[in-house]
Parts: structure tokens; sequence; C-alpha cells
């Protein structure tokens, strides 16, 4: 054998001892190697859109391919903007094998960006969300292995600009909603790190599923995993990349450890992570998620919690609405504008929304305040005047650009309203209007279920009925608190 053919048959068996090193590797130690690499000082903390978070993207799109995943799009990158800022999803697929059900998905989710360097400390965020990305990883590795059982389609998605404002996830779920693809279910997996000190894995949203707490506990006692099952995710404090699915009416899972680690501190470092508990939380996500995309039964069961209904393309939203309110009259023909004092009102509020076009109405009963021209004093302070009155404003809203959880709108249209009761502290010889009508105009924000809104009233038909009386006409303007169920 001459020197060059050992050296070839060297390099040979060099390399394939590298390569079956790699194939023996354990799920455990991957997932070790996974989180030291995200979390590691050189990607200085995976800030969204910077070369440090491309480092992380590209790392996942490497596993992506060794796993046996094919891209979901044309490339494994799914580029998108906002705010003049570039980002990227990185978006696999495993099609299933069943002829009619391959053309269902489920989605498995998990943000790969962080909070990056402040003050010259590096955010590393191990738990959030190294955990869930490393995850993601060996979950897409091990239904890849077995995608011959699968009959829906799995989607697995790396997402970017989550610590933004789950911009990623929005952009993921408002692509795939426009291409018109049948999303059964979306799974966030995000903070996984910590199950040794959080003692169970907390699933929010059990109830969007048909049958979900039974197939997910009966999944659980198989590997004996203790879960945490919530019907729905409840806070309006916090958010996950479940979101932008679930406003669209899709079932929704949000999977953690809870928030025991330090999470968006620096010391959310690697060597704090229970990998042992990493595992077994991969392993029960893989196997739910088999479950779900072989069951032929399984589906949506039709619920949503209330903080995730407002994205829906067409939906009703009601609730409760209250505020307060500032009266004024203004005679024609003179230089008389009387200021009222503030009044209060609560009621109802219901919103039809299609799209970013909305149709809102109300139905209120309040107690507004005036002062009149006293007919015996009319360069006095006036008379008050206190009236109990149920107004109905009707109105067009047009919805304004929408910042992650936050949505804001522009209405315009017309009420009317019924004066129940009224109570003179002077005299006045005019009869005022019974039923006053108008054209309003209003401007509300919205924070999930939380609205704050302003109305402006501008009654059209006299506030006196007499002729001979003076042309007043009378403005309201209110500042409302409302909630949406």
């Amino acid at each position: 054998m001459t020197t060059v053919s050992r050296m070839i048959l060297t390099a040979a068996m060099a390399l394939a001892a590298i390569n079956t090193s790699a194939q023996e590797k354990t799920t455990q130690q991957r997932l070790v190697e996974h989180v030291y690499y995200f979390a590691s000082d050189s990607l200085r903390g995976r800030k969204a859109g910077s070369p440090d978070a491309a480092k992380a993207a590209e790392y996942i799109r490497d596993e992506y391919e060794s796993s046996g995943m094919k891209p979901y799009f044309s490339d494994w990158f799914m580029p998108f903007s906002r705010d003049g800022k570039d980002f990227r999803n990185v978006v696999g697929v495993i099609e299933g094998a069943d002829p009619i059900l391959r053309n269902e998905y489920i989605v498995l989710g998990a943000h790969y960006d962080h909070l990056g360097v402040k003050d010259g400390e590096i955010y590393n965020g191990a738990d959030d969300n190294a955990s869930g990305s490393a995850a993601l990883i060996e979950i897409a590795r091990s239904l890849a292995n077995d995608r011959e059982s699968l009959k829906r389609s799995v989607i697995i998605a790396a997402l970017d600009a989550e610590e933004l404002g789950l911009y990623g996830s929005y952009a993921l779920a408002d692509t795939l909603h426009k291409k018109g693809i049948n999303i059964r279910l979306m799974m966030s997996i995000d903070m996984v790190g910590w199950l040794r000190e959080g003692k169970t894995l907390k699933l929010e949203g059990v109830s969007t599923i048909r049958n979900g707490k039974r197939i997910l506990e009966s999944e659980a006692a198989a590997i004996n995993i203790d879960i945490a099952p919530k019907n729905f995710e409840k806070s309006i404090m916090t958010a996950t990349d479940t979101e932008g699915f679930a406003g669209l009416g899709i079932p929704t899972l949000a999977v953690s450890t809870g928030l025991k680690s330090p999470y968006h501190k620096p010391e959310d470092d690697a060597e704090l992570i229970d990998y042992e508990g990493l595992e077994k939380v991969s392993e029960y996500i893989g196997d739910v998620t088999r479950q779900f995309a072989t069951d032929s039964d399984f589906g949506p069961s039709g619920r949503l919690s209330f903080k995730h209904r407002s994205r829906k393309p067409v939906g009703i939203d009601i609730g409760p609405v209250c505020g307060f309110d500032s009266d004024m009259l203004r005679y024609k023909g003179t230089r008389f504008t009387m200021d009222g004092r503030n009044g209060v009102m609560a009621g109802a509020d219901a919103r039809i929304s299609l799209g970013m076009i909305s149709i809102h109405t109300q139905g209120t009963i309040g107690m507004e305040n005036y002062y009149i021209l006293d007919d015996n004093d009319i360069y006095g302070k006036g008379t008050r005047l206190s009236q109990t009155v149920v107004k109905v404003p009707a109105e067009l809203v047009i919805g304004m650009k929408r910042n992650g959880t936050a949505r804001s709108g522009l209405g315009v249209g017309a009420y009317w309203s019924e004066v129940l009761s009224e109570r003179m502290s002077g005299d006045c010889s005019h009869t005022t209007e019974k039923n006053p009508w108008g054209i309003t105009a209003s401007y509300t924000a919205r924070l999930y279920n939380l609205t704050v809104g302003i109305r402006y009233d501008w009654q059209m038909n006299g506030f006196f009925v007499e002729e001979a009386a003076p042309k007043a006409v009378k403005r309201n303007f209110a500042f409302q608190l409302g909630w949406r169920f």
C-alpha cells in the first residue's frame, strides 16, 4: 500500500468515526450542544435582525437539513420586514403520509431571538428561548424519523423578532392564512428549560382542542411527566407566539416550564438549564404531536380565549363600558358658550369585525350635566340642568396600524338618545328636546381585551323644542374604558 493510499484510508476512517460519533450522541447530548451554542457569548444575545441572530438562524437551518426535513417555502428562510428592519423565520415541513390528511397541518414554533447586549452585558437567553429552539430541533429530528406514521403534515418554525412584538409568528400566521393553509393546531414552545424548578409543564389553551385535556393527560401519563393543563391563555400582561394564530380562530397550545428562571436577565445562562427535564419535555411534545398528526378525529373545539378573539377575520366582541363626559351648550348667533360639569356613563359595547373594518355600537345610560341661560339672569352662571340619558351610537370603524398586541381605530357615525328624566336648579321657560340625535366620532385603542377611547358627539336637532327658544347646540366629549369578551 502506497503512502498516498494509506493517507486516503486514514482520512476515510477518521471521517467515518466522526459520523458514527455524531450518530451515537444521545438526544440530551445534542440538546446540551444546541443550548450552549445559542446561549454562547459569541452570539451576543441573538438580537433580532442582527448578524448574531443570523448565525443562529443558519445553525437552525443546518440542523433542520440534517434531520431530513424539507424547507416549507422555496428556501429555508422566510424573510419579512417590520418598521424598516429585515428579519427571517426558518421554516421546514415534515409531510404527512395520508393522501387527504397531509393537507392539514400542525405548526410547532419556537422563537430564537433574544435581547442582545444592554449596558455592556450579554443577555444570552438560555431558557428564553435557547431551550425552546433546541427542543424544536430535536422534536423535528424525531418526527422526521417517523414521517411514515404521520397522517397530517407538521410545519417546524423557528421564529424571529418575538421579543420585539411577536413579529415572526404574526408574519408566518398571516402568510399561511393568505395561502389558505388548513392549520389544525399551533403550538408555541417557549422557555422549557426549568422543569426541575417549575415542577410541571404548563400547557395553556387546552380547551381550544376537542378532548384536549384527555389527550394531553394520556400522553403525559405514558412517559411520567407532570403537566398543568389550563383551559386558555388568560393574562393580558403576557404574550406568546400563539397569538397571531389564535386570533385567526386556530387552536393553540402555549408550552412552558414557567417563570422560575432568570429570564430577561444576564444570568439566564446555559449551565442553569435542566437538560434531563428538557429531554423529557421534548419527548412529550413529540409524542403529543404524533397523536395530533395521526388521529383522524383530532380537531378544534370551537372555543378561543377572550384575549385571542380580536384578530379573527370576522367576529363579534361584546363587553361592558364606562366613563365620564364633559358637556357644553353653544348658542348660535351669540357669544354664549355654556360649559357643563362632568357626567358619568356606563353600559354595553359591541363590535362586528370584518377584517380592518368594524361596525361598532353601544348602549349606555348616563348622567349629563349642563348650564343653560337663566331667563331671569342671562349674565349669571346659568341654570344647572341634569339629565338621565340613554344613548345609542352606531359607527363604522377603520382599523389603524397594529403593533404587536395593540391595535387602534377611528370611527364615524351617528347617535340617537332619549332623555329619561331631568332636573333644573333654576328657571327656564323652554322645553328641552327629549330625543336628541346627531353625529359621532371616536378613537379607540385596544390592548388585548382592554379598550380606551374618546368620543365626540354633536347634536344635530335643537336642544330646545320651541321655535322661539334660543338656538342651542349640544356637544359632548367622553372618555371611555371598556372590556371586550
